[in-house]
């Protein structure tokens, strides 16, 4: 396992059951994923794949070496998932892909859980954390927003950028 994966496999360990999926977790991860059929479709004009979600990358960035997938458990059930890229799109901060968690999970502040667990990650060497939101998405910007992110300017006029500057270990 990569250094970046294992470190953040580690801390986030801290906050329960965390595991590192991948493609051989495509048929747990495939029914999750369709849990969100709606979100996919309207966001990425497209159904969710659990092997493209595990694959796909930012240019430059290495899939083993820069990103994770890391599946978020309770009684060995997966209720929530984190998309994380290291260093994009630059040097210290870190970008949030997916954020999902499992609807029957939602109303118990796991999505904040989540969030809680990612700004434990500065001793790995993120400084700031980012979060891009589509706009019509509009709950989700709230979320982010009640969670510390503050938009910044884009060229995007689809999306939204959030960033939440982290303090120094």
């Amino acid at each position: 396992m990569p250094a970046f994966q294992q470190e953040v496999l580690r801390l986030l360990t801290l906050y329960g059951d965390v595991r590192l999926l991948q493609e051989e977790d495509a048929p747990v991860l495939q029914p999750f994923l369709m849990l969100f059929e709606d979100f996919f479709w309207t966001c990425e004009q497209t159904l969710p794949d659990a092997k493209e979600l595990l694959r796909t990358h930012p240019p430059q960035k290495d899939p083993l070496l820069d990103k994770g997938v890391f599946g978020f458990y309770e009684n060995n059930q997966l209720y929530g998932l984190v998309d994380l890229v290291k260093d994009y799109p630059q040097n210290g901060t870190w970008t949030i892909g997916y954020l999902l968690v499992h609807p029957d999970h939602q109303r118990a502040h796991k999505s904040t859980s989540l969030v809680r667990a990612l700004e434990s990650l500065t001793s790995a060497g993120m400084r700031i954390l980012r979060c891009i939101v589509q706009k019509e998405n509009h709950r989700a910007l709230s979320f982010w927003q009640r969670s510390g992110f503050i938009p910044v300017p884009t060229s995007h006029t689809d999306i939204t950028v959030c960033k939440k500057p982290m303090p120094l270990p």
